[in-house]
This record gives structure tokens, sequence and C-alpha cells, in this order.
């Protein structure tokens, strides 16, 4: 598991963070539902993707998009959160 969990952690402190400084997502609601739908749909992408029972050319790819396109539905409910986490992605990876 090593750190992943500190991403649950931060994303609470960079929302917290961005609310303070007036950058909260224009309605509570719709970043709630935006946030489960991209739950609902990530668990499939990475089932279908990463499931040793199915069997297919390209499911990681096609997991993978899948599981990218919950994360872009992320932006609508909430822009600044969501390049802040997406800046935060990449300087994980790449550090």
């Amino acid at each position: 598991m090593g750190i992943t969990w500190l991403v649950l952690l931060f994303g609470v402190y960079f929302a917290l963070k961005l609310s303070v400084a007036g950058e909260g997502p224009a309605r509570i609601g719709k970043a709630n539902l935006f946030a489960v739908l991209g739950l609902v749909a990530m668990l499939p992408g990475a089932f279908v993707g990463f499931a040793h029972q199915i069997q297919f050319p390209g499911k990681v790819v096609m997991g993978l998009l899948v599981i990218v396109a919950a994360a872009a539905l992320q932006f609508p409910a909430w822009p600044a959160l969501f390049k802040v986490l997406l800046a935060y992605g990449y300087a994980r990876a790449f550090r």
C-alpha cells in the first residue's frame, strides 16, 4: 500500500483549502453527485481492466479509458480541485 493512502488525506486538505480561498464548487450537491458517479464508473473500469476472470484483447486499455473518463467527470463539478489533484498526481508520479 505504501503512501497511497495520502491521496485521501491530501484530497480533503486541498478541498478545504480551496473552499476557504473562495474556490469551492458552485454547488455542493453537484460536486457530491459527480464524485459518486465517478466512483460508480471507476469500479467497473477497474474490474474490466484488471480482473483475471475477464480475457479479451485490449481489456487493460479499455479499463484504463473508463477510469480516465470517471476521473474526467470530476472537472465540471469542481474545476479548481480537479486541477490541483491532477497536479498532485503528476508530482507524486514523477518525483
